[in-house]
């Protein structure tokens, strides 16, 4: 008896849900968590630009709000004081670890980077055959900069998953000191990435200024880490995959696909083209997030719905604002990367977990791990986690049914 009444009680709770799911969740309004002035100020253009548009599905007010920085953003999302923001890579994983926050649409930038790129370690074909991603100890090292995600975190994150680097004070910059014999890492002593002034000298010895400062350094960015490698200053590059087809033959003449080959994960040697199955990881474009509500399924997707007929009609219409253009603002990147293409659908890839994709997602667990107790994932005390708990409710449903029958 108190099966049948738990199991009525499910289904009674589903019945009522649902019934309330298409007019109660239909969003109205999109609050835009912003983080400066000028993103407020394209957020208020863009909210006047979709008030002229009459065409929508799902019509919605587009109202801009303030969140202090990205992190208190995440935060007024989850406790619905705002609705939307745009994340972009490591941001993109702790909203979804620490704020249960959720992918809505991706930033799409054409070419050959689409919805995501590849971290490839990029060498010259006639390098030292001993060369591999295995026997990086003492190799001498090519990054774009401190900090970047393709340059620098994630190389480090995957040698010290992979148990090549150790740790060292839980700082990649003395762990990689110790583990390469030189390198080229322009903004490494910079007060962010070096409070303490303890960054290792070696850092620089591969620049071309023995500071190597961020902005002024031959070196610094895709195309100097690109240079650092092709003038024989470094043995491997830490580069996006489409960074040797931008770059060869513009200022030599060199072939991508003749004199450059990649480092793959197994200890293997691949040629460029074959990124996807030789590379570190894949990084994710931006996404624009929202809260992880189950029952509020109906407003994540009227979001989705109005912010792709919002791209589109902004593509293909005349109008003044442009979605992925912040020079009116006097910055890059403001709200958008300004290299976006087009908005897209998530599709099957609409947690915050399969956009950030598995191995990526991996690295980064590695490098917050360190310093801290890694918890289990569920606690056999702890609360039911979402699949659990949907499988007791199918297994509620089925048991009614079979009740019901009898």
């Amino acid at each position: 008896m108190r099966i049948f009444v738990e199991c009525l009680s499910i289904v009674t709770f589903l019945v009522v849900s649902l019934a309330h799911f298409p007019g109660d969740h239909k969003p109205k309004e999109a609050r835009w968590c912003c983080v400066t002035e000028k993103e407020m100020r394209k957020c208020q253009d863009m909210a006047r630009a979709a008030r002229s548009i009459t065409s929508f599905s799902i019509p919605m007010n587009i109202t801009c709000v303030r969140g202090q920085n990205v992190t208190h953003c995440m935060s007024r999302i989850s406790k619905n004081e705002a609705d939307l923001v745009t994340l972009h890579e490591a941001d993109i994983y702790t909203a979804g670890r620490d704020f249960d926050l959720l992918p809505v649409v991706g930033e799409d930038y054409g070419h050959t980077i689409h919805t995501s790129y590849f971290v490839v370690a990029l060498i010259l074909k006639d390098a030292d055959p001993s060369l591999t991603i295995k026997t990086l100890r003492g190799a001498i090292t090519c990054h774009p900069r401190a900090g970047d995600t393709a340059g620098w975190i994630v190389p480090m994150g995957f040698l010290i998953d992979e148990k090549m680097l150790s740790w060292k004070s839980c700082n990649t910059y003395l762990s990689a000191g110790a583990y390469f014999e030189k390198s080229c890492v322009p903004g490494v002593f910079s007060s962010k990435y070096d409070p303490q002034h303890e960054n290792p000298r070696n850092l620089c010895w591969a620049c071309n200024k023995p500071s190597c400062p961020d902005k002024t350094e031959r070196y610094y960015g895709y195309n100097g880490s690109y240079t650092c490698l092709v003038e024989k200053k470094g043995q491997v590059a830490f580069v996006r995959h489409s960074t040797v087809f931008e770059f060869t033959g513009i200022n030599n003449d060199l072939n991508p696909g003749m004199d450059f080959r990649l480092l793959c994960p197994d200890g293997s040697r691949k040629e460029v083209g074959d990124y996807e199955t030789c590379s570190l990881a894949r990084i994710p474009a931006g996404a624009v997030m929202t809260r992880d509500n189950g029952k509020e399924y109906f407003r994540t997707r009227g979001y989705r719905i109005f912010l792709l007929e919002l791209d589109e009609h902004l593509r293909n219409k005349t109008q003044s604002f442009e979605m992925f253009n912040s020079t009116p603002y006097g910055d890059a990147d403001v709200l958008f990367k300004d290299s976006t293409l087009k908005l897209v659908d998530v599709s099957h890839r609409n947690t915050t977990d399969k956009w950030l994709g598995t191995r990526y997602k991996k690295i980064l667990d590695t490098l917050e791990s360190c310093g801290k107790d890694v918890q289990l994932a569920a606690q056999s005390n702890g609360p039911i986690s979402k699949p659990h708990f949907w499988r007791r409710v199918i297994l509620g449903l089925f048991m009614s049914l079979f009740l019901f029958k009898r």
